[in-house]
């Protein structure tokens, strides 16, 4: 069957509202890694600030608004797959993709495991155990770090690319694509939540469909969405501003009023919310780009280097709050909140900066083949 997707044919343009998306993505991640204590509930450890402070109120609304990240890079993911390989997947290509993301993705991903799996005992002044068995263990739910679940998420995508490649050759499934989205992540978590429980669904592949498909779509048509994106950006919106304010409502009532609320009300806001929510900001990101150029390149870099950026802030973040202390007045903990923040996300983007240059560097040194020739890896 034809496929009547948008055309490879030459060169694709690239999106380069992209980076401002992913820009606003690592900053929530960083953030939500910056205020975990005054999002704590009392019964799962020490609440900092005091419980019902206007501080804790701030910060943990900010850090529950902030949860759309991970499904955000997730969409992101899929949207710049399947812009990028719609039409032109053969064996070829498929074989530049893995080659493509086992160096970019895979590799990184097993050296910083190693990183957090020396430096988490290090920092906290535990004995080490370093132990071949124990590692190889670990990095099978990424456990070696608490942001490293979304590779393990991200490495599942991958896997099922090539099945969807050949599927979006279909016109039926092209247009159902969103709808099946919702159905396979929906129907997983009733699966989970009402019938029987299923382990790491934090890292599973269908806790997240929804997102990825959403994403795909988009990519499949974006020649169409960027045409109309003023229309586009003015619904979703709407959508955001509805299950945003909606979610984060039903949080706030629970904590401070007690108020109950089934989970899958929270779970359908998010799922709203995180899709909406990207599609205001690749609107957003077109604005700013043609309109404001100027804080556009203050996000930009941010987005560039996100990747870096994640793997990276967990250490400058957990030094940090290691060698200082929480100060006891709410102004100054404010402040430290703050800092914490500013420094984890400036000296991550510094260090991914840096390693990126001296890899540049590296490889421009590198001597060219015998052939003269020039091998890229597509993707």
């Amino acid at each position: 069957m034809k496929q009547q997707t948008p055309k490879a044919l030459g060169r694709k343009i690239k999106i380069n509202e992209i980076d401002i998306v992913r820009a606003v993505a690592i900053i929530a991640v960083v953030l939500i890694h910056s205020t975990p204590e005054a999002a704590m509930y009392s019964w799962q450890g020490t609440v900092v600030p005091d419980e019902g402070s206007l501080s804790q109120i701030i910060m943990f609304t900010l850090n529950r608004l902030s949860q759309f990240a991970v499904p955000m890079f997730i969409l992101i993911s899929g949207l710049v797959l399947f812009y990028r390989y719609s039409g032109n997947w053969t064996f070829k290509t498929a074989v530049q993709f893995y080659y493509k993301r086992l160096w970019s993705v895979v590799i990184p991903y097993l050296i910083w495991s190693f990183i957090y799996y020396i430096y988490n005992p290090w920092l906290a002044g535990v004995p080490m155990n370093l132990s071949a068995g124990d590692f190889l263990e670990k990095i099978k739910w990424a456990d070696t770090g608490y942001h490293l679940y979304f590779m393990i998420i991200i490495f599942q995508f991958y896997l099922l690319f090539p099945l969807l490649m050949t599927l979006v050759r279909y016109k039926w499934f092209r247009v159902s694509m969103l709808p099946l989205g919702l159905v396979i992540q929906l129907g997983f978590y009733s699966y989970h939540h009402w019938f029987a429980e299923v382990e790491h669904t934090a890292s599973l592949a269908p806790t997240y469909f929804a997102y990825f498909l959403a994403g795909g779509f988009l990519g499949l048509y974006y020649d169409t969405f960027r045409s109309k994106i003023k229309s586009f950006t003015a619904a979703a919106s709407a959508l955001m501003l509805l299950t945003g304010g909606a979610n984060i409502a039903m949080f706030l009532l629970n904590r401070y009023q007690g108020q109950m609320f089934e989970n899958t009300w929270y779970v359908v806001t998010m799922l709203v919310y995180a899709i909406s929510t990207a599609v205001v900001l690749l609107g957003a990101g077109n604005v700013l780009l043609k309109r404001l150029p100027r804080i556009a390149g203050w996000l930009l870099p941010l987005g560039a280097y996100s990747f870096g950026i994640y793997l990276v802030h967990p250490v400058i973040l957990s030094a940090f709050k290691h060698k200082i202390s929480a100060p006891g007045n709410i102004l100054s903990y404010n402040i430290y909140v703050l800092a914490s923040f500013l420094t984890a996300l400036i000296g991550s983007l510094i260090a991914a900066f840096i390693y990126r240059k001296a890899a540049q560097s590296i490889k421009r040194s590198k001597p060219k083949s015998a052939a003269g020739g020039r091998v890229t890896a597509g993707g």
